[in-house]
């Protein structure tokens, strides 16, 4: 989806390097989801 954030090891990752971005053992990943809702 086009609102999903990807943060590796606390940076942001841009989403045109998601593709390439390379992920080792131990690195933290973090997935931000933007939804819409309430009242």
């Amino acid at each position: 989806p086009q609102l999903v954030a990807v943060e590796l090891n606390t940076q942001m990752v841009d989403q045109e390097q998601l593709g390439t971005t390379s992920i080792k053992d131990g690195d933290k990943l973090e997935f931000l989801f933007f939804m819409g809702g309430g009242e």
